[in-house]
């Protein structure tokens, strides 16, 4: 390897290590996003139309027993919830494209 190559990968190293030691330990990081700050991160949010097809298939099935409004809630997340993990999904709350298939929502 030339010097240059062990120089860059020595860099890396070090960035690394400072990058880590830099991370805050869980009880200093800020509270967690609420669900849609979070997902848009990774995917875009549902839409009102998905939320509400997805809380009339919860009501449907009796797990979630208020209106079908679109917006989401805290009743709402916990009968997803509970919908995700009756079915073997990462059981989050939040309405993200694999519990949207399952609910055969577009």
């Amino acid at each position: 390897m030339s010097r240059t190559t062990i120089a860059t990968l020595a860099l890396a190293a070090t960035l690394t290590t400072v990058a880590a030691a830099q991370t805050p330990s869980p009880q200093h990081q800020q509270p967690a996003a609420k669900p849609a700050q979070t997902m848009a991160m990774t995917e875009k949010a549902a839409t009102e139309t998905q939320v509400r097809s997805a809380q009339e298939a919860l009501i449907k099935a009796k797990l979630y027993h208020g209106k079908a409004t679109g917006k989401t809630n805290p009743e709402f997340e916990a009968a997803l919830k509970k919908y995700q993990t009756e079915n073997k999904l990462k059981p989050t709350g939040w309405l993200d494209t694999e519990t949207m298939a399952r609910l055969k929502i577009r």
